[in-house]
């Protein structure tokens, strides 16, 4: 199980925000860069979105797929994979939901924005780009 503390309940706001301006319930949601897991596994339990996780730190990576299969949910609803996104070799448009929580870092260790909003499937796909921390931000709608 998660642990749960306050850490447990910003992600927990953070995925229900997110799932509240996108719309997103189902398909595929690329969560970029993982920290321990805490939002995907929010996020897995809110829809019915299979989420995939890109982290390209090995030992976060690690840490993110212990805590997910403690959760019950890593390899059925949640997988993790270690690398940058460019070199992941996902197909274009094949997320319904991408949600990057820092674009500054990401473009160091995830990729550029164009890596992201390539993933975002047209006429619908959504991408929630920025501070998960900052409840006024907006998704953008491919």
């Amino acid at each position: 199980m998660i642990p749960t503390d306050s850490t447990s309940d910003l992600y927990r706001e953070a995925a229900k925000r997110v799932v509240a301006q996108t719309g997103a319930d189902q398909g595929y949601c690329f969560l970029l860069g993982t920290a321990d897991g805490h939002l995907a596994y929010e996020i897995a339990k809110l829809t019915r979105l299979q989420v995939v996780c890109v982290e390209p730190d090995p030992a976060r990576a690690t840490r993110a797929r212990e805590m997910l299969s403690r959760a019950g949910v890593y390899g059925t609803r949640v997988s993790v994979h270690q690398g940058k996104l460019k070199d992941l070799g996902y197909a274009e448009y094949a997320a319904n939901l991408v949600v990057c929580e820092d674009m500054t870092s990401a473009a160091e260790t995830i990729g550029s924005a164009e890596d992201v909003l390539r993933l975002v499937r047209p006429c619908g796909g959504r991408a929630y780009l920025g501070s998960l921390r900052t409840p006024e931000r907006k998704p953008v709608t491919r």
